[in-house]
């Protein structure tokens, strides 16, 4: 079976993961570990409740508790509450993650406000190139650890980010010798999803494997070294480093009805069919999702088919870095929060019917940490408003789109 290492519980730990990528209970029940100390599916959900967590989820309406599929058996949630993103997704048996660097670790509000509305954490710089191996010999994974030991104790699971990628890579390897570049790759994948294994359920292996145009394979140092060849070779390499994880290629522009991204899918569609021919491991296609905001798009009428056709070739779908990119539009504050919502609205109601999409991963859950004030600044110099809940950590107009669409009930949201 393919690995399915969304399988989650929200935070407050009312859902029972039946299957064996149950690790956020891992110490207490194994599943498929070894090592950790078993307990009966009773136990672990007496620990988790609690009297004091009892009364908190009292809304809460136990599902019955039919055979497991492979999501699970679910808690559900009391219909129209609109408290946690993580127990939202539970309902539509999607996990909902953020990202976390390192910048923010120190920031009391921002670790609790991943800790509570999230299930998932990608860190998003401690695992790139030049952070991990910056000179040759020179290993360091400190900012990784650093993040491990914030959240590892909570009910999260970690996805890696990224192993094969053209961007932020040391300047040792940028200047070496083609002819070495095949075996520096295999030595990274290797050594980065080997030390993880078991505690990483998921890797982007090749990021942004696509040319900008959507034209073919992006022409990059690992192209022009290894040929295209190198996308199937790094997906194997992935796989004997740790057999279970689950391995993705990430790429962005491939949500709306654009022109691009039309040219773009046929490109990945044509890749994985590729790489299916050649028998090389994958589970899973990332849609980055950094949407970008206009008057009157994107749309996102195509993507239920896209998304079909990935499904009909045996793929999961994740997304992997969903925000939402305000730099065109020129109104004031409040109304670029309400635009930024009916985006999140529509590009969710896009993928809630597809059974293939396993979860939705945010670029950050709060505006105070946006990497588009760095990436793409505004002219006028506001700062972006591109995440559901705003520099103080205050739920948005972002927030309530996702809460309508994860409810089941959009009139929630076009009546505000």
């Amino acid at each position: 079976m393919t690995p399915t290492p969304w399988t989650l519980p929200h935070h407050f730990g009312v859902k029972l993961v039946t299957n064996r990528w149950a690790q956020p209970f891992g110490k207490l029940i194994d599943l498929s570990w070894p090592g950790w100390p078993r307990r009966s599916a009773g136990s672990l959900l007496l620990w988790r409740l609690g009297l004091g967590l009892l009364a908190t989820c009292a809304p809460l309406l136990l599902s019955a508790l039919s055979p497991a599929s492979a999501y699970g058996a679910v808690v559900a949630v009391a219909p129209g509450s609109c408290t946690s993103l993580s127990e939202m997704a539970s309902r539509r048996q999607w996990c909902w993650g953020t990202s976390f660097d390192v910048q923010a670790i120190n920031d009391a509000e921002t670790v609790q406000l991943a800790k509570t509305r999230a299930t998932v954490l990608v860190p998003e710089n401690a695992l790139k190139w030049e952070v991990v191996n910056p000179s040759p010999g020179t290993y360091d994974l400190s900012d990784y650890a650093a993040l491990e030991s914030l959240f590892g104790q909570s009910a999260m699971r970690f996805r890696g980010h990224p192993l094969v990628w053209h961007d932020q890579l040391p300047a040792w390897l940028k200047s070496a010798p083609a002819s070495s570049l095949p075996e520096f790759l295999r030595q990274h994948i290797s050594w980065l999803v080997g030390i993880h294994r078991g505690r990483i359920s998921s890797w982007d292996v090749v990021n942004e494997p696509l040319a900008h145009d959507g034209k073919g394979l992006r022409p990059t140092l690992w192209l022009n070294a290894l040929g295209p060849g190198y996308v199937a070779q790094a997906l194997r390499w992935a796989r004997a480093a740790d057999p279970d994880v689950q391995l993705v290629i990430n790429d962005y522009g491939l949500e709306g009805d654009d022109p691009v991204s039309l040219l773009k899918r046929q490109s990945l569609l044509q890749l994985v069919r590729n790489l299916q021919r050649e028998g090389a491991p994958l589970d899973a296609i990332g849609l980055q999702a950094h949407l970008r905001a206009s008057r009157d798009g994107p749309s996102f009428k195509t993507l239920p088919g896209f998304l079909a056709e990935l499904r009909q070739l045996g793929l999961r779908i994740v997304v992997t870095e969903l925000d939402v990119n305000d730099h065109d539009l020129l109104d004031p504050p409040a109304l670029r929060d309400r635009r930024v919502a009916e985006i999140y609205r529509d590009f969710l109601t896009a993928l809630a019917a597809e059974p293939a999409v396993e979860g939705i991963v945010q670029w950050g859950l709060s505006d105070r940490y946006t990497w588009l004030n760095h990436f793409e600044p505004r002219v006028d110099q506001a700062p972006q408003q591109p995440l559901p809940f705003d520099q103080e950590h205050q739920p948005k107009a972002a927030f309530a789109a996702i809460c309508s669409v994860l409810n089941g009930d959009l009139d929630a949201f076009d009546q505000k």
